[in-house]
């Protein structure tokens, strides 16, 4: 014969691992709350909105840059006899957030002016200081189009932005010579730039001269 258990323990210990198990869910959705399953293969911050802008904003996935802008030479070259000291610039690309805090991608860009008149491209990175203020590193390479020579050659620039609308900006541009004697060099340009809708139509309007110039170079009209 089997041993008979009193009832009272068997429902004591029925009672005991009752308890266990309801206090036992509730912990383990706690638990998974508190530390959710993040893919090591995530590089994009989940918390970015799944959309392309066409204004620069941190929250968007990614968006478009259209700019245009004019820059002013902070160091004329004595053997130019004939400097214009400007330089215009439209800009046509599209940049990724990798985060609120960090963006990436690149540029097509156009410029004229002051024996830079030429085309180029430029990688570019954004540090978000704010929900509207940003900085941003474009270390890129322009080919000049005149037919007097200057090739291809170092184009960077640094830049504040204030929103999309507007930032400040340096520019640092190879520039042909100016004439068979000088070794042209860098020059350095401080200015500004337009962005969203009016650096769409500023860049359109940088786009279609510098077309202009470069068809009118190509048929060695350029000095």
């Amino acid at each position: 014969m089997h041993p008979r258990v009193p009832v009272g323990r068997s429902l004591h210990r029925a009672g005991a691992a009752l308890v266990i198990l309801a206090s036992a869910r509730p912990c383990a959705r706690i638990a998974a709350q508190a530390a959710p399953f993040t893919p090591a293969a995530t590089l994009v911050d989940s918390s970015l909105a799944r959309t392309l802008c066409f204004r620069a904003q941190r929250t968007c996935s990614s968006f478009f840059i259209t700019e245009g802008g004019i820059g002013f030479r902070l160091n004329p070259d004595p053997s130019d006899p004939n400097p214009s000291g400007r330089l215009l610039t439209g800009e046509l690309g599209w940049m990724r957030n990798q985060n609120q805090r960090w963006a990436w991608g690149a540029t097509a860009f156009v410029g004229f002016g002051d024996k830079a008149d030429g085309f180029g491209i430029r990688p570019r990175f954004r540090l978000w200081l704010s929900r509207t203020v940003s900085l941003d590193l474009a270390p890129g390479f322009v080919q000049h189009v005149h037919s007097g020579g200057g090739g291809a050659g170092f184009a960077g620039q640094a830049a504040v932005n204030v929103g999309d609308w507007v930032a400040l900006t340096v520019q640092a541009l190879k520039v042909r010579p100016p004439s068979p004697t000088s070794t042209g060099g860098i020059a350095w340009y401080g200015g500004a730039r337009v962005g969203s809708y009016p650096g769409l139509a500023a860049g359109v309007v940088a786009g279609v001269v510098g077309i202009l110039i470069a068809l009118s170079c190509g048929g060695g009209n350029c000095s």
